[in-house]
């Protein structure tokens, strides 16, 4: 779980960044994959995890047209990119696509587990959920998150303000 948590700004910064490029278009899938940091930070791993299904792995792309990303997930993927520009240490368990809520992905019967995609046994479900709010992962508390929207690494520039309010009405 959340022991020895490492947080690795220089992995999660290039994380940003390419995810950042992804989420616009501006990098195919196969790149996305092919560029993911060697880390130990469990929170560069559990979003580059969860990215997994907004994308086809069959074939190279890029988020546009068909595979453009809906509003509700591009508001899910900023949320992901805040917390990759902040220090704040990854408290949640390991599993697979943790951006996902686990509640919506429980299975207890095993066999049917093994068929379904980001099935959960129950009490994996419970573990996890247990370690915040869901609804603001990767942020555990949703007061880590508001920390992180007062005070923006991104768009803090002269004259940002009021690019900041938009962008925090638009993602809340």
């Amino acid at each position: 779980m959340a022991d020895g948590s490492q947080v690795d700004s220089v992995a999660r910064r290039i994380a940003a960044q390419l995810l950042r490029r992804f989420i616009g278009g501006r990098i195919s899938n196969d790149m996305f994959e092919d560029s993911e940091p060697q880390t130990k930070d469990r929170a560069v791993r559990a979003i580059w995890n969860t990215m997994w299904p907004f994308y086809d792995d069959l074939h190279e792309h890029v988020l546009s047209g068909k595979y453009k990303l809906s509003r509700e997930d591009l508001r899910l993927c900023s949320r992901w990119l805040i917390f990759l520009h902040t220090d704040q240490p990854y408290v949640w368990p390991d599993i697979a696509l943790a951006g996902f809520d686990p509640s919506q992905r429980v299975q207890p019967n095993a066999l049917l587990r093994f068929f379904s995609l980001g099935a959960l046994k129950p009490e994996v479900a419970s573990a996890f959920l247990a370690a915040g709010d869901h609804a603001y992962w990767p942020f555990a508390p949703k007061a880590d998150y508001r920390t992180a929207l007062s005070a923006p690494r991104l768009l803090a520039g002269k004259g940002s303000t009021q690019r900041i309010s938009s962008f925090k009405e638009g993602i809340q």
